[in-house]
C-alpha cells in the first residue's frame, strides 16, 4: 500500500520478521555440518581430508594407545566452534516481542504470483525428492550385486538376494540389530521420562533456579556426538566404581545426555500449552503430584511426548558418532557393524544392511506415529 515492491517488502519486512527462523536454520545447519562425522569419515578420509570429528576419531584409534590428550584438545576447540553460533543466535533473538506477527488485528495470507519463476521453482521442488531417493536407489542396486558396479542393463542377470542372506545370518549383524533396538528403546524411554518431569518442573516451579535447570539441560547442545562420546569414555574409564564401560548402558547414558536438549524443547512446548488451573483443580481434589502428572499432564501432552520418543528412537538407532567411541566387542550397535563392513570393502553387504535398517526404522516410525495419533484422538 505504501508503494514498496515485492522484493523491497521481502528484504525490509518479511526477512527481518523471520530473523529468528532464518538464524535458527543457519545455526542448525552450521552445527550439523561441523559435528558431522559419518560423511567426512567415509568420503573425506580416502581423499586425505580431515575435519575436527574425524581428527578426534583418528587420534583415538591410531597406534596402540589412544591419545586422550590430543582428542580432548580437538574436542574443546570443536565445542567453542559450536558454541559461537549459539551465542549469536541468542543475541539476535533476545528481544522476542519485536518479531511477533500474530496479533489481535485481522490477518489473511496472500498468494504471490511467481510469474516467470514458476517453472524453475516447480523443477526445484521436484529435484528435492529425487535427491533424497537417489542414494537409496544406489544402495538398493548395490545390495543385489556380488561386486558393486554402476547400474547397467547387462548386470540385471546377476541380481540376487545373496547379500541379504549373508547379513541376516551373520552373528555380528544379529547382535548389532538387537543391541541397536535395545539401546534405542531404553534411550528414548529415559530421555522422554527425564525431560518430561524436568520440563514440568521448569514450567510450573516458582523457584529462581528453574532457568538454571533449563540452561543446564540445554547445555549438551554444544557437544557434538563424537565429543560427547569421548567425554563419556574418559569419564567412565576414570570411574570404575560405576561398571558400565563396555556395556550398552554407557551408550544409553550418552544418548540421554545427547538428546536431553531436544526432549526439553518438545516437552516444554507441550506443557506450556496447558493452563495451570487444570493441575490446581486436581490438587484441590486431593491428587498428588504423581497422579497429576499421570492422569492430567501426560495424556494432554501425549503428542509432544510421543514425538520426542520417536525422535530419539529413530536417531539413536542409526547414530554412529557416539557408539563409535563407546562400543566394545560385546556391545556393537548396527551402525558400527555397517562401518566395519565398509572398512572391509564389502560394499554390497553394506547396501543390503543399510536398506534393511532404513526399512525397519521407517516401519517403526510409522507404527509409533499411528499409535500416538490413535491414542491422542481417544476421549479422556
Amino acid at each position: 500500500m505504501s508503494g514498496a515492491s515485492l522484493w523491497q517488502t521481502l528484504a525490509r519486512v518479511t526477512l527481518r520478521l523471520a530473523l529468528p527462523s532464518v538464524v535458527g536454520v543457519l545455526m542448525l545447519t552450521f552445527i550439523r555440518a561441523v559435528e558431522s562425522f559419518e560423511v567426512p569419515l567415509l568420503i573425506g578420509t580416502p581423499a586425505n581430508l580431515q575435519t575436527f570429528t574425524t581428527a578426534i576419531y583418528q587420534t583415538m584409534h591410531k597406534g596402540f594407545l589412544p591419545q586422550y590428550g590430543e582428542a580432548s584438545a580437538y574436542s574443546v576447540l570443536l565445542i567453542f566452534l559450536v558454541a559461537l553460533p549459539l551465542a549469536l543466535y541468542y543475541r539476535a533473538t533476545r528481544h522476542a516481542q519485536k518479531y511477533a506477527t500474530i496479533t489481535g488485528k485481522g490477518y489473511r495470507p496472500a498468494r504471490t504470483d511467481l510469474g516467470a519463476w514458476r517453472l524453475p521453482a516447480g523443477i526445484f521442488l521436484l529435484v528435492i525428492p529425487v535427491a533424497l531417493v537417489a542414494p537409496l536407489l544406489i544402495l538398493l542396486w548395490a545390495s543385489f550385486l556380488p561386486i558393486y558396479e554402476p547400474p547397467s542393463v547387462a548386470d540385471l542377470g546377476r541380481l540376487s538376494f545373496t547379500n541379504y542372506y549373508a547379513v541376516l545370518t551373520r552373528p555380528t549383524t544379529i547382535a548389532g540389530l538387537w543391541n541397536g533396538l535395545v539401546v534405542a528403546t531404553l534411550s528414548s524411554a529415559a530421555v522422554t521420562a527425564f525431560t518430561f518431569v524436568l520440563a514440568w518442573t521448569v514450567v510450573r516451579s516458582r523457584s529462581k533456579i528453574r532457568w538454571l535447570i533449563d540452561a543446564l539441560a540445554t547445555l549438551p547442545l554444544v557437544l557434538p556426538g563424537i565429543v560427547l562420546g569421548t567425554a563419556v569414555l574418559v569419564e567412565f574409564l576414570q570411574a570404575p566404581i560405576i561398571p558400565i564401560y563396555g556395556t550398552i548402558w554407557i551408550m544409553v547414558f550418552a544418548f540421554l545426555v545427547r538428546f536431553m536438549p531436544y526432549g526439553m524443547r518438545f516437552c516444554y512446548a507441550g506443557i506450556l500449552s496447558l493452563h495451570v488451573h487444570l493441575e490446581e483443580c486436581a490438587r484441590t481434589c486431593g491428587a498428588g503430584i504423581g497422579t497429576v502428572l499421570r492422569r492430567i499432564v501426560l495424556p494432554l501432552t501425549l503428542p509432544a511426548v510421543a514425538s520426542i520418543w520417536i525422535y530419539v528412537f529413530l536417531h539413536s538407532i542409526r547414530d554412529l558418532s557416539v557408539p563409535i567411541m563407546l562400543a566394545g566387542p560385546e556391545n556393537r550397535l548396527i551402525a558400527v557393524v555397517i562401518l566395519d563392513l565398509w572398512n572391509e570393502g564389502k560394499v554390497p553387504e553394506v547396501g543390503a544392511l543399510s536398506i534393511l535398517l532404513a526399512v525397519l526404522a521407517t516401519a517403526l516410525g510409522f507404527t509409533f506415529m499411528r499409535l500416538s495419533r490413535s491414542y491422542s484422538s481417544k476421549p479422556l
